[in-house]
């Protein structure tokens, strides 16, 4: 039982009400995380991963030690609750769970180093007369060296504050670009058409979404 609620502490979403409407915030979890994986005093940085990265199963030159690198990356899927932006880098984090190496166990650090220095940032829910979805998508084509499978992603908005997110890979292979963008707006458009239905059923009116 005591377990149990340090767990529940642990993954804790705090919900703050305004008068201008609601925040999520995860700050105690990520200074839980901090404190955890020994990156209190670490030093912040401005992006989760770099622009050109390319990380595979072969990266780096050693491995390291597995177990740590287990527990850090699933302790980080939680934070992809309340941090669409991490979704693509840890979901590939995910991918290197068997075997992981040094270089994969210093980028999964370096999204600690970055939400320390962004741990006050939140999604926020400001209230409006007018409801709207917006979504954007976008991906990236043969990605991955190892089998040339593409990555999707999407984020939809109602209002001004994120609802849904998603970074996937693909699970056949696109034999061009144009397929894989095909891909990936049918993916965000069936999420608009299953989200529209939950203010419908609340008798809320919605006005028509937006995909730019």
């Amino acid at each position: 039982m005591k377990d149990m609620k340090e767990l529940q502490y642990f993954l804790e979403i705090e919900v703050i009400r305004t008068l201008d409407g609601i925040m999520l915030s995860q700050k105690q979890y990520i200074l839980n995380l901090l404190y955890k994986f020994g990156m209190t005093e670490c030093k912040p940085v401005t992006t989760p991963l770099d622009r050109n990265l390319k990380l595979d199963a072969d990266s780096g030159t050693t491995e390291c030690e597995t177990t740590f690198y287990r527990q850090l990356v699933g302790s980080l899927i939680y934070l992809t609750i309340t941090w669409p932006d991490l979704s693509y880098l840890i979901g590939l984090l995910s991918q290197f769970m068997k075997t992981p190496r040094d270089i994969h166990l210093d980028y999964a650090k370096r999204v600690l180093r970055y939400v320390s220095g962004t741990m006050h940032y939140n999604i926020f829910y400001k209230s409006a007369t007018l409801i709207r979805l917006t979504g954007y998508a976008d991906g990236h084509w043969a990605g991955y060296k190892a089998n040339g499978r593409s990555t999707s992603g999407f984020v939809l908005s109602l209002g001004n504050g994120a609802i849904s997110w998603s970074s996937k890979k693909h699970r056949a292979i696109a034999l061009s670009n144009t397929k894989a963008k095909y891909r990936r707006a049918v993916v965000v458009a069936c999420e608009i058409v299953w989200l529209q239905r939950i203010p419908k059923d609340l008798n809320v009116s919605i006005a028509d979404p937006i995909l730019p």
